[in-house]
């Protein structure tokens, strides 16, 4: 299989076309898979529920380079990427009320992100009214925050740890109705959570909604000054040490979209041994 990636200053740097491996452990309950510097909006995760490629807004964010190869850089109003939308046909990625999700997401901060600017984040898209979000991960400018949208109503937990206003970021979240809510930072549990869910359910999504990472739609000026390299979301609960994992190595579940062409080389057999007939004279 031709090379995938390279490391480079400490880091991994993919160097040919991914596509997801099939057979890896975290393509498991996959429905998501975004590496925007490289596939831009197309959705690399084997199991879709419908989930399309990205598009993006009337601003189309700019290719940035970082220590990982190239990203795309959410610097401004309208600078996104998005589905269609999504909550036509159930919940926006969760498979029913109860199903658990998980959402990773990898980039680099080129300056301090806006208030309350989403990384990435399941909205209602209802023009700033509440409620704002089936599930987000967001900085409120100090700190990170985790909102989710349960049958209850809306809720937000602050994290302890906050954004770089450069440098890498790395956070996942896990969110479990009748469970609980997690955040991790650098593949590290964060010091406020976990925290309850506070319902056995997710809320009822509204007509509109969709999948959005780099603004906040309904709230311009809200954006997370990124140059975004990778963002996942499973329909299932990631155990620590697949969190951890990703962090230290975000694209192990990739492998290379290269088709290697089998060729068979055709060797003759051999030439028969003569055959002889007829009679010879021979003298004494």
């Amino acid at each position: 299989m031709p090379l995938l990636r390279q490391q480079r200053f400490g880091r991994t740097l993919l160097v040919r076309a991914p596509a997801v491996d099939p057979t890896n452990s975290l393509a498991r309950g996959m429905v998501l898979c975004v590496l925007p510097g490289l596939t831009y909006g197309f959705n690399l995760a084997p199991t879709t529920f419908g989930v399309g490629a990205l598009l993006a807004d009337s601003s189309p964010a700019p290719f940035a380079e970082t220590l990982e190869g190239p990203g795309l850089l959410f610097n401004g109003t309208n600078t996104t990427l998005k589905t269609t939308n999504l909550a036509t046909s159930g919940q926006i990625f969760p498979a029913t009320a109860s199903t658990p999700i998980s959402v990773y997401f990898r980039g680099y901060q080129t300056a301090a992100p806006s208030s309350f600017a989403p990384y990435a984040s399941a909205t209602y898209d209802n023009a700033g009214t509440s409620p704002f979000f089936e599930w987000c991960l967001r900085s409120t400018a100090t700190v990170y925050q985790v909102f989710w949208f349960p049958s209850g109503g809306g809720t937000s937990v602050n994290a302890a740890a906050t954004p770089p206003s450069s440098g890498l970021v790395s956070i996942c979240s896990t969110l479990v109705p009748n469970g609980n809510v997690n955040f991790f930072v650098n593949g590290a549990q964060d010091a406020n959570f976990p925290t309850a869910f506070t319902s056995a359910a997710w809320g009822t999504p509204a007509s509109t909604g969709r999948f959005v990472m780099g603004t906040d739609l309904a709230n311009a000026g809200r954006f997370i000054n990124n140059s975004s390299l990778l963002c996942c979301v499973w329909n299932r609960l990631l155990s620590n040490q697949e969190v951890l994992s990703l962090h230290l190595d975000p694209y192990q579940f990739l492998t290379s979209a290269d088709i290697v062409q089998p060729f068979l080389t055709f060797i003759p057999p051999p030439p028969p041994p003569p055959v002889v007939t007829g009679w010879a004279w021979q003298e004494y």
